[in-house]
């Protein structure tokens, strides 16, 4: 596969090649996400998870064949009225399983790290519309596009599937069990999607939609 980068055509990097870049980037992100934790003020959480995703893309936007990879343009293989349509059912299933979270929490230790403080007013409007649409950006980039690539060695079936989603899944350490299964499981489903749609921007969308419904 020959990739582009700004028009150019860039032979595409190893799986150890983006490994190490991802394994920066993801190194680089944990330490934002432990500074998060230490906030209790809304802005100055919010400004550091905006932080730590900027960084995060910037770091894997830095070598040329790991960012034709990663930021690649790819052409949709299903029709719009697919994507509306998956976009619908994915919202009450992000319900069931946000009520299923929330049950086990109730009668089990959940292990959280850390709370999210919500912001109100026009903060909450900014990070309801950009805040979130940059979590899906840069969480579906790095683990639907550079993860599988870095795991490339695992094949192109399930044992890729399961480990990309584990990963993202560990990713959410800090949320506690329930949210780390649901993400695994969100994880599992988005790249099934991704996979069927030939493009990452409808799982963008709907991973945006998903979150949106959970914070509103």
């Amino acid at each position: 596969m020959v990739c582009l980068d700004n028009g150019k055509r860039v032979e595409p990097a190893s799986p150890w090649r983006i490994a190490g870049w991802l394994f920066a980037a993801v190194a680089i992100g944990t330490l934002w996400q432990v500074v998060r934790l230490q906030q209790l003020d809304a802005a100055a959480w919010l400004a550091r998870d905006y932080g730590m995703r900027l960084t995060t893309l910037a770091v894997l936007a830095i070598d040329p064949r790991v960012r034709a990879a990663v930021f690649r343009r790819e052409r949709l293989k299903i029709s719009l009225a697919v994507v509306i349509c998956w976009s619908f059912w994915l919202i009450p299933l992000t319900f069931l399983m946000q009520i299923g979270g929330r049950i086990y929490g109730a009668y089990l230790p959940d292990f959280r790290v850390g709370f999210y403080p919500r912001p109100d007013g026009w903060l909450n409007l900014f990070d309801l519309t950009f805040g979130i649409a940059l979590v899906a950006l840069h969480e579906e980039l790095v683990f639907r596009r550079a993860v599988p690539h870095a795991l490339a060695h695992l094949g192109d079936g399930k044992m890729l599937i399961v480990v990309s989603a584990l990963v993202f899944g560990a990713f959410h350490w800090w949320t506690g069990i329930p949210n780390m299964a649901y993400a695994t499981a969100f994880g599992v489903l988005a790249m099934l999607i991704y996979r069927r749609a030939g493009a990452l921007w409808p799982v963008m969308v709907m991973h945006y939609l998903a979150d949106l419904w959970a914070f509103t």
